[in-house]
């Protein structure tokens, strides 16, 4: 089995090519995913969030509403600490788990685990090779602004809040260019692909 850590800093396009790599046969475990199943109420992380942050954060169901928490920690760096230290931990274990089930039940399988935040989780001790996918800044704000319904300044602290570009780029294996549209980009995929293949 082969392991593909799939990050890139936030809006950069991560899910767009992980979409892709999964009609080339990649198996993709999403860690934002796996973030919503780790605060499921409940469940540890989630009573250690209500009691970080308080019912506030909690919609109508009682569930974590994500935006509201995003709201809190994205506008102080020690809350956003806070948060990771509950829920990183929790991630890297699931994944972990994740990632021993398919290699027991498909050996010959490439996963890939895709997540914005894969050196500050430490998943890419799990994994074989690392992948970014780049955006220029400005077209990051401009889909982070209409995807989250926020202000620029607000898309600014959010990328801000995530390893910086080139140190990603530096930690990377391969680097993937999200600048100049779908097509480009999955020409681009294709032809890592297949040489990560062979």
């Amino acid at each position: 089995m082969k392991i593909i850590g799939l990050t890139g800093g936030i809006a950069s396009g991560k899910s767009l090519v992980a979409g892709m790599l999964t009609r080339l046969g990649a198996e993709v475990i999403d860690a934002d995913e796996v973030g919503h199943q780790v605060i499921e109420p409940g469940l540890p992380a989630y009573y250690e969030i209500v009691n970080t942050f308080g019912a506030a954060i909690l919609d109508s169901n009682g569930k974590v509403n994500r935006k509201k928490l995003g709201e809190v920690v994205f506008s102080c760096p020690d809350k956003l600490q806070k948060l990771n230290h509950i829920t990183h931990p929790r991630i890297l274990s699931k994944i972990h788990d994740l990632i021993e089930v398919t290699k027991k039940q498909r050996p010959q399988a490439i996963v890939v685990n895709e997540a914005a935040l894969l050196f500050e989780i430490g998943l890419h001790l799990l994994v074989d090779e690392v992948w970014t996918v780049e955006s220029d800044i400005g077209i990051q704000v401009q889909r982070i602004k209409q995807r989250n319904k926020v202000t620029e300044e607000q898309a600014l602290a959010r990328i801000k809040s995530q390893l910086p570009s080139d140190r990603r780029i530096a930690r990377a294996d391969r680097v993937i260019y999200n600048n100049a549209g779908v097509d480009k980009l999955f020409g681009d995929v294709m032809e890592i692909w297949g040489s990560f293949l062979n």
